[in-house]
């Protein structure tokens, strides 16, 4: 019986600790988002300094939850896409002063993917 209980213990233990880390990352996620829509907003309103820097700040943001994200995640050819999106539209962004929505629509998608994989859904389970 105690067999059977202890199991029990690392069961529910395993599934709560998955549910945490489901959660941060979506938090996270949501974060690195909506920092790219207001750069992207900076932009448009013809602010490319500010979006610059706030694209900086959420660059260091994701860097430090790649750290995370590269041990707790199961894809990491997603975590690399998500730096080197950053890379490319900030890279787009200084030297042109400018940049194409696409490039931002390819960040937008690859943080997203992040969420995605480790969302909670018969896919992912199997």
């Amino acid at each position: 019986m105690k067999k059977e209980l202890i199991a029990g213990a690392i069961l529910f233990s395993l599934i709560a600790l998955s549910l945490l880390n489901i959660s941060h990352v979506e938090r996270k996620t949501e974060q690195l988002l909506q920092d790219v829509e207001a750069a992207q907003e900076l932009l448009s309103g013809d602010r490319p300094q500010e979006a610059l820097e706030c694209l900086a700040s959420s660059l260091e943001t994701w860097l430090s939850f790649s750290k995370y994200a590269g041990v707790m995640l199961r894809h990491s050819d997603e975590i690399s896409e998500v730096s080197d999106c950053y890379f490319e539209l900030m890279t787009e962004l200084e030297q042109e002063g400018t940049a194409t929505p696409s490039t931002f629509g390819k960040l937008t998608h690859a943080i997203k993917d992040i969420a995605e994989v480790e969302s909670l859904r018969l896919g992912t389970i199997f």
